[in-house]
């Protein structure tokens, strides 16, 4: 039997009344003995709380959105049981993934298997686009995916000016899953590259080619990835007694810093296949290191070392991850990392196959992308 009282209720701070209610609904049945217990009625959750008829209904819509009770007529409402991926409320629930349009095109082979996997599980996925490094068009759509959605995956801008804003909207419900970019500071779910290791081994191959030079140069240091990329280098280099490279920001790089990287260094490990372009035909490709992208395969100079990420993966493993999230809002966050494809261009290493090629990803169809470009 459930009971409740007004104490339980935080009358002083900012998160509303109902949203406390939907919580505090969530714990009490969350336990094994609570399983399939019908709920009180809503009039008798009023008085227990001191609330609102008002309040008690918007605290069931919320826990009806999040999938954790199913309101059947005539009966009440009824914690569904975590383990059930088929309840009836399941079906035609929808997930928002919130991206940049700039990534929309050479993201379709993902983002079709991130609609696959949502299927698989009786959700429907919403794409929500937003002007790559536009703080207000990025709240524009994070707002209209919060208000439609039963959870919201986010893949940040790279500019890092979002931090308060994703922490906004990590306080409040649907649940965010935080995207390949992330901040280390926010309590968020995420889902990203294991990129720290990736560089280790990157810089160790360089070094076992002969490499005693290594420049490090790669776009926005201040954010989280190339941090980490930054710190994998740096063991690699210490286990085998050499000392750091130039270490340089590629988004504010000057000619001149590029000039003292060309003469001063003999290897490089860069941030993506644009920063490397910039040392090609100077550097040679055996002796450039860089992260990319599968689609970007065709255009990765031959004989160069590559880590690329596994964007299928990523996008299924994010779609698993906020269900569960929705299924269990109060479960930890985790932090999931998918581990990097370390290839020779053109040729495998480190006992991986080679990526296929993406130059010409199949499209999601037109009425798609027509619906979702907000």
């Amino acid at each position: 039997m459930f009971q409740f009282e007004s104490s339980m209720l935080n009358r002083t701070g900012g998160e509303p009344l109902y949203r406390q209610i939907a919580d505090l609904l969530a714990a009490a049945f969350s336990a094994p003995e609570k399983k399939q217990t019908i709920l009180p009625p809503t009039l008798e959750l009023a008085r227990q709380f001191g609330v609102s008829h008002k309040t008690i209904e918007n605290a069931m819509r919320l826990l009806a959105d999040r999938n954790l009770i199913s309101r059947v007529r005539r009966r009440g409402s009824i914690p569904i049981t975590s383990e059930s991926s088929l309840e009836p409320d399941a079906k035609g629930r929808s997930i928002g993934f919130v991206c940049p349009i700039s990534g929309y095109d050479f993201w379709q082979p993902m983002l079709k298997a991130m609609h696959q996997e949502a299927a698989k599980n009786h959700y429907s996925l919403d794409i929500y686009l937003y002007r790559w490094g536009d703080r207000n068009d990025e709240r524009r759509a994070l707002t209209k995916a919060s208000g439609a959605c039963s959870g919201v995956i986010l893949y940040p801008n790279s500019c890092g000016s979002d931090r308060e804003l994703i922490r906004k909207f990590n306080r409040v419900r649907p649940p965010l899953l935080l995207y390949l970019l992330y901040f280390d500071d926010i309590d968020a779910g995420v889902v990203t590259s294991n990129n720290l290791p990736a560089a280790y081994e990157l810089t160790r191959q360089l070094i076992a080619g002969g490499a005693k030079q290594i420049a490090f140069v790669h776009e926005n240091l201040h954010l989280i990835t190339p941090r980490l990329r930054l710190e994998g280098y740096r063991r690699a280099l210490e286990e085998n007694g050499l000392s750091s490279g130039e270490i340089l920001d590629s988004s504010s790089m000057s000619t001149a810093m590029a000039e003292a990287v060309r003469q001063h260094s003999d290897a490089l490990v860069c941030g993506s296949l644009r920063t490397a372009m910039k040392f090609a035909g100077v550097i040679p490709p055996e002796k450039i290191a860089l992260f990319a992208s599968p689609w970007q395969e065709t255009q990765t100079p031959p004989g160069s070392l590559v880590a690329y990420n596994q964007p299928e993966e990523l996008g299924k493993c994010a779609i698993r991850e906020i269900i569960e999230k929705i299924r269990r809002p109060l479960s930890p966050n985790r932090k999931i990392q998918i581990n990097l494809k370390i290839i020779r261009a053109r040729q495998c290493i480190c006992g991986t196959s080679s990526v296929r090629n993406n130059a010409a990803p199949r499209r999601l169809n037109k009425k798609t992308k027509e619906r979702n470009s907000i």
